[in-house]
């Protein structure tokens, strides 16, 4: 059976952003808090993941699979628009936007990366064992007591500015979580130059206060990508769309915003002179 991904846009504008939302999350957990501050000029399409939100798991996981279903989207979004997109990929999300990026170049003209992973942190991977991973994922991600439990640990580590991250997890099926994390240490074994191979520009935004595992990755990443800009946004750690959605909407739109100041500011008596 095929599954249709759901979207959802927002605001009315000329210019196109479709965001891939981070692990386990639907694109409002994700996305929610900017879409308040977006430009009257942006119009901005959330994707619910494979399994998550308003879309269906899929029957067969695999990198490519779910690569195909993203990117199957995304160019239904672009030939209804009649113009290629902006993609953001906020933590996960990222890699998603980066495959996508590749299989249908002719959709995308911008990447916007939001704390991209180069690499599946270390501590994951017992998450993804085939023998105790998914009892450790039913124990931590399926259970209200396990979910509490990593959220006061993430909390005290610093990892989440004080904004609840593992709520959204109860809406995802455990199994579909071990999936995801199997894909992406399937993306990971690859390594990061097989997602490095994309020629438009690439933006990538972080917390200045985020996990070393972020920092190293954003290290890679400046090594490898051909046209690369980094974008910090202080005072924040790794949930930058929650602990600043106004600033990090600023950041992502800058560009635009100052091309439609441009436009709108009166010419000065001077020039008309």
């Amino acid at each position: 059976m095929t599954i249709t991904l759901h979207y959802e846009s927002y605001g009315d504008g000329e210019k196109i952003y479709v965001g891939i939302p981070g692990f386990g999350a639907s694109h409002h957990k994700s996305f929610g808090l900017m879409i308040d501050h977006l430009p009257a000029a942006v119009k901005f399409y959330g994707i619910d993941p494979p399994g998550v939100g308003k879309s269906e798991s899929p029957e067969h996981w695999s990198w490519d699979s779910i690569n195909a279903l993203i990117a199957q989207a995304v160019r239904e979004i672009s030939q209804k628009e009649g113009k290629p997109v902006t993609m953001i990929g906020a933590c996960s999300g990222s890699f998603h936007a980066m495959e996508t990026s590749m299989l249908a170049p002719e959709c995308v003209e911008r990447l916007y990366l939001i704390e991209p992973f180069a690499f599946l942190p270390w501590y994951s991977y017992p998450f993804v064992s085939p023998t105790l991973g998914p009892i450790m994922l039913y124990s931590v991600f399926g259970s209200e007591i396990g979910r509490k439990s990593l959220q006061t640990f993430l909390t005290l580590m610093g990892f989440t500015g004080g904004f609840d991250t593992m709520s959204s997890f109860a809406k995802v099926h455990w199994r579909d979580l071990y999936s995801y994390l199997s894909i992406y240490k399937e993306a990971s074994d690859r390594g990061a130059m097989a997602l490095g191979q994309l020629e438009m520009p690439v933006r990538i935004y972080t917390g200045s206060r985020t996990m070393q595992a972020m920092k190293d990755s954003i290290e890679i990443w400046k090594g490898i990508l051909k046209d690369v800009t980094v974008f910090t946004v202080d005072n924040v750690g790794h949930q930058v769309t929650q602990e600043d959605p106004e600033r990090i909407t600023e950041l992502l739109f800058d560009d635009l915003l100052e091309t439609i100041a441009m436009a709108t500011d009166p010419v000065p008596a001077e020039v008309i002179a």
